[in-house]
């Protein structure tokens, strides 16, 4: 049974019957020993080779110094360095060249003699730097010529020994000794070294054969017993108390403990049979109980599912009722939208995107970005703010009115802020209305503006017909006396008679521009609008000291309107230019005060009637303002802010447009070289067709 249950164990197999040779330990140790012992004789040799090179070096280094001392001191003639049966001796290797030379490189006397004269920087083989370190001392350096290894040495000649040297001496030579001792030195380490290897290699063999392979040949014996599940197996002889030993004793305790825990485990086989059983009948039990736990699972899962079946319906009456609560807000003319706390728009309509000039794609469903710094340009957003801090604050609903930029110009808004609570009292969000009531505000405008304008013509046509029979008479009159008069009277009475009539035309023109009843469209001269507003202008612009100059364009075409409403537009704009000019002259009391009106006929075939003026001029920030209502830059109680405004209207009514922009004083059409910016208005019209 015990074989049978170890077999079931499927222990890790053992080692194997028998090892080859070349896979065995005492082939590996020896290899490893042999490698060993070739690395040692190679770096003895090595370091063998390096100690003869140093030690020739030396030598050959003393006897140089030698050489040049006994030639310094002139116990040694140059004429020596030609002679290499006495200078080899001396170096104590056979010379190749030999040469005294100077310390600029010189050469002196050599060997062979056709080096004299010559410079030795000159020579193959030469480094220049030599030539540096030679002043400092002696210098020797291998070579290497047509494959042969030479040594160059290079020595100075001290006369004195106090005194430095002015010559120098020049050897290359052969190093044969050198070579000779190094292959002399290679055969006797060879043959040394192989003979130690060999000796050493099989005393090292023996020892590990006897007390290494057979302790672990012994061991692998009893592993192979185990193996085949003899448990009683066990390493026989006296065990020796190194590794080897402790590892046979291992291997013996594991194969007690093997042999009690196979003994063991039979035991509790036995034990899981019987637990097997109990678990077999519990099993049985369990199956009951899950059948009648599923019955009920399925009782509550029929339940749910009624539950999310009318949760679903619950969202989808819901859902609706959200799409109809955004369909009404999308179609409200009022701008409606929540903020919560953090100033994240959580409920908005479309016509908070058009009042706010947000893109439609970012409204109603899903804001991209619902953080209101972001969608609002930064002077808006700070401003819906601050009412939203003021809710919040004080609890209560706020309304106002505020005017945000839109486009080219301004909206005025009437704005509700409120707060919204919860089931607790508490402020979750604040809600804001915003209706649009820039139209509201202008048609109010134009409604005063009407009332005055209708006041004033009530006035002007009062003054004119008292003003008209006086002027009649005066014309009679002065024309009965000119019938009579003679020499010089007759001059001065024309002259009354001419301004009189001056008189009587401006009268005609404040009795037509008085005039309120409705006008349909009409072709209207532009030449007569000009000359009818400059004739109610021109004498209060001149009284100021104001140069007044009309240039009309030649054949202009008739254009599309209402005379006295363009005279209107024509007189407002004069007006305009009449106070800034007044205000430039304030300021600089020797400014020249022009004011030009112009009409032309365009490329594209409108008319362009443009009123240019040296005055003051308006703020580049003030320009999209300035035609908004009750706007004005002009002092408190010098104007209502509605001139403008009503002008636009108009020339929009005909179809046209009204500009305004400031220009250099010194750039203007008509001459003008004062340095202030003045104002240029311009207003385009149709020309009059047939059918319109």
């Amino acid at each position: 049974m015990r074989r049978a249950l170890m077999q079931e164990i499927h222990l890790p197999p053992a080692l194997p019957e028998r090892i080859p040779l070349h896979r065995g330990l005492g082939a590996k140790i020896g290899l490893t020993v042999l490698l060993v012992e070739l690395l040692v004789l190679a770096l003895v040799a090595h370091w063998q080779h390096q100690s003869l090179d140093r030690s020739h070096d030396r030598a050959f280094l003393q006897r140089v110094t030698s050489v040049s001392a006994l030639m310094g001191r002139g116990l040694l003639s140059y004429e020596t360095l030609i002679d290499p049966g006495y200078l080899g001796p001396l170096l104590g290797e056979e010379p190749i060249m030999a040469m005294v030379l100077g310390s600029d490189g010189l050469i002196y006397n050599a060997m062979p003699p056709t080096l004299v004269g010559r410079n030795l920087a000159d020579l193959p083989g030469m480094d220049p730097t030599w030539l540096q370190e030679m002043r400092q001392g002696v210098v020797i350096r291998p070579v290497v010529e047509d494959g042969e290894p030479r040594l160059v040495c290079l020595a100075p000649l001290h006369a004195t020994v106090d005194r430095p040297p002015f010559l120098y001496v020049y050897f290359k030579v052969h190093t044969s000794n050198i070579q000779v001792e190094k292959a002399r030195m290679t055969r006797l380490f060879v043959l040394g070294g192989g003979l130690g290897v060999l000796i050493t290699s099989m005393l090292l063999l023996l020892i590990f054969h006897r007390q290494l392979f057979f302790p672990i040949a012994a061991t692998a014996r009893t592993l192979r017993r185990l193996e085949a599940g003899d448990l009683t197996a066990r390493v026989e002889g006296p065990l020796r108390d190194d590794q080897l030993g402790a590892l046979q004793r291992g291997l013996n305790a594991m194969a007690q403990s093997l042999d009690d825990s196979v003994a063991q485990l039979q035991r509790e086989i036995a034990q899981r049979r019987g637990m097997e059983e109990q678990l077999r009948q519990y099993n049985e039990t369990l199956e009951q109980r899950v059948l009648e736990r599923t019955r009920e699972l399925e009782d509550v899962n029929r339940q749910l599912l009624r539950e999310i079946a009318s949760r679903l319906d619950t969202e989808d009456a819901l859902r609706e009722s959200n799409c109809q609560l955004q369909g009404v807000l999308d179609y409200s003319p009022t701008a409606i939208f929540l903020l919560d706390a953090d100033h994240r728009v959580i409920l908005c309509n479309v016509r908070f995107a058009t009042l706010y000039g947000l893109p439609d794609s970012a409204v109603a469903r899903e804001l991209a970005e619902p953080q209101l710094e972001a969608l609002l340009p930064a002077e808006v957003a700070a401003g819906i703010l601050r009412a939203q801090e003021l809710v919040r604050r004080s609890g209560t609903a706020h309304t106002f009115e505020e005017t945000i930029p839109r486009g080219d110009g301004f909206a005025t808004l009437m704005t509700t802020v409120f707060p919204m609570r919860d089931a607790l009292g508490r402020i979750w969000a604040v809600g804001s209305i915003a209706t649009d009531i820039t139209d509201r505000k202008r048609l109010e405008a134009e409604r005063l503006r009407a009332g005055q304008l209708a006041c004033l013509g009530e006035l002007a046509a009062v003054v004119a017909h008292e003003i008209n029979n006086p002027i009649t008479g005066i014309i009679n009159y002065s024309q009965l006396l000119l019938d009579d008069a003679q020499g010089d009277a007759r001059p001065l009475l024309a002259g009354v008679i001419q301004q009189a009539e001056r008189v009587a035309a401006i009268v005609r023109s404040l009795l037509s521009y008085s005039r309120v009843d409705e006008e349909a469209f009409a072709p209207v001269e532009v030449t007569a609008v000009v000359e009818d507003s400059l004739s109610l202008s021109r004498y209060r612009l001149e009284r100021e000291g104001v140069q007044v100059t009309a240039m009309v364009e030649a054949g202009l075409p008739v254009v599309r309107g209402r005379p006295r409403e363009l005279q209107q537009v024509l007189l407002n704009l004069l007006s305009n230019a009449q106070h800034a000019l007044m205000e430039r002259r304030r300021q600089d009391p020797q400014a020249v005060l022009r004011c030009a009106v112009r009409a032309m006929r365009l490329e594209d075939g409108r008319v362009a009637l443009e009123v240019e003026d040296t005055g003051i001029g308006i703020p580049q920030e003030l320009l999209p303002k300035v035609m908004l209502p009750f706007f004005t830059t002009k002092p408190q109680d010098h104007g209502t802010g509605l001139g403008l405004s009503i002008s636009r209207t108009i020339v929009e009514a005909h179809g046209g447009e009204l500009t305004l922009r400031n220009v250099p004083g010194g750039n203007g059409r008509d001459g003008v070289n004062s340095p202030a910016r003045g104002v240029l208005a311009r207003v385009v019209l149709l020309p009059w067709i047939d059918k319109v």
